[in-house]
């Protein structure tokens, strides 16, 4: 059998296995909450907005063939944020925001499943703000239909009581996953426009992607919020950004298989800028392993890692940084700022 034909079943195969593997937040994240938002609108009759070229050179970095880069690990302490699947029957916490006051989860009860861990998996179990972690947490209740996220959030001790948390918010899964205000400076939830292990096993992602830049200028819809940024020539938070390369010329790029999924998506749905990133250009945000290796399962970039094996650095917690190479596209005659919606 020919290598190519080889490879191909061993993907395919390799996706039903996860698919019938995942049984907790993934599982649930493959009935695309906020279906009807901008996320799950492909691009039709695209307006290039007129500073796209100044704003797309500010975010690339002098970087023309390179979309982002994947940071993930193997093990259980991950960059990706953590989306997990609660019950009502799970323990619930009290949350108390500690960084700011005008917080809408401020006294909520939030049901969080036992073993979860915030992103980054640093154990603290109270409140701690280091200035450097997010510490991001995402939980979608599927009795009551809500993503809660947090920000600057402990490990949950597994038995209820009060999370002292940075800030957060919470959205209705049937809403389109923006407006609501949360744990991002967009207003985005937190797992909207994440790219999963499992999409990329796939070769699709049929949503668009949440972009994360090292400048910003305010805000546009449909954001509501920015990271306080005034860069000259930078896109807002918000911005709408558009690949022009049509899925027949990506397929000749020799750009890798998991950057031609993200390719596709980007010329299909587009990315929206929904935060702010340090030492980085144009960055791409995942679902971390994390919400599996919490729960007991095997985590799903362990298999994209086995493909990438010289990107494997040395340390203990098995970080991968795969940068995302575009092949012969190059970015900026490509990449656009468009107009929303």
């Amino acid at each position: 059998m020919p290598a190519r034909i080889c490879e191909a079943l061993r993907a395919a195969f390799a996706a039903i296995a996860l698919g019938i593997i995942m049984s907790g937040s993934l599982r649930f994240a493959s009935a695309a909450p906020f279906a009807n938002g901008p996320f799950y609108q492909r691009v039709s009759h695209p307006s290039v907005v007129a500073d796209s070229a100044e704003q797309i050179d500010r975010v690339l970095g002098g970087e023309t063939h390179r979309f982002g880069r994947l940071q993930f690990s193997t093990g259980n302490a991950d960059s990706g944020v953590p989306v997990y699947v609660a019950r009502e029957r799970d323990p619930h916490y009290r949350i108390h925001c500690v960084r700011y006051t005008n917080c809408p989860l401020e006294g909520a009860l939030v049901a969080i499943p036992r073993g979860a861990k915030a992103e980054g998996n640093l154990g603290n179990r109270d409140f701690e703000d280091d200035g450097h972690d997010d510490r991001h947490l995402a939980v979608r209740n599927v009795d009551t239909g809500v993503e809660t996220d947090l920000w600057l959030s402990p490990e949950p001790r597994g038995n209820g009581g009060t999370l002292n948390i940075g800030y957060g918010g919470s959205f209705p899964t049937g809403s389109g996953g923006v407006g609501h205000g949360g744990a991002t400076a967009s207003g985005f939830a937190l797992s909207v426009g994440r790219i999963a292990a499992g999409e990329l096993l796939a070769g699709r992602i049929r949503h668009a992607l949440f972009l994360v830049t090292p400048c910003e200028s305010g805000h546009v819809a449909p954001a509501i919020g920015d990271d306080n940024g005034h860069d000259a020539g930078c896109p807002p938070i918000g911005a709408h950004l558009w690949l022009d390369t049509p899925a027949s010329v990506i397929a000749h790029s020799g750009a890798s298989r998991e950057s031609q999924a993200i390719l596709r998506a980007m010329h299909d749905y587009g990315g929206f800028i929904g935060d702010r990133c340090t030492s980085c250009t144009l960055g791409l945000v995942l679902t971390g392993g994390l919400s599996e290796t919490a729960m007991g399962r095997r985590n799903p970039w362990r298999t994209i890692a086995a493909r990438n094996p010289s990107e494997h650095p040395a340390g203990p917690y098995k970080q991968y940084h795969v940068d995302m190479g575009t092949g012969s596209i190059d970015l900026h005659e490509h990449l656009h700022v468009i107009a929303w919606p």
